[in-house]
């Protein structure tokens, strides 16, 4: 078993990232780097009632604008829609990386 520090900061897409969202993705960020660890951001599409177009990139603009770069999650080349199909085939074709 791994001791290696790896955190989550997976937010909804359903409109901006607001300000408990970004302490949240602070406190993973911090905790990871002192530990030598790795931050994830994974963006979670389950709530698609709630979908707010746009916000998937709002999010992870406003993490890069705070200096809140993960080490692992979508990529800044795509932005992916909340389809489980156009994921699938943007992952085949190495278009994001794995979270």
């Amino acid at each position: 078993m791994s001791n290696k520090v790896r955190v989550r900061f997976a937010p909804s897409p359903t409109g901006p990232l607001h300000i408990g969202g970004l302490r949240t993705a602070l406190f993973n960020y911090l905790y990871a780097k002192k530990n030598n660890g790795t931050f994830i951001v994974r963006v979670e599409d389950t709530d698609q009632n709630r979908y707010v177009e746009g916000s998937e990139k709002h999010i992870l603009d406003s993490l890069n604008w705070c200096g809140l770069h993960p080490d692992e999650g979508p990529s800044k080349r795509v932005i992916l829609p909340p389809t489980g199909k156009v994921k699938e085939k943007a992952y085949m074709k190495g278009e994001f990386t794995n979270y």
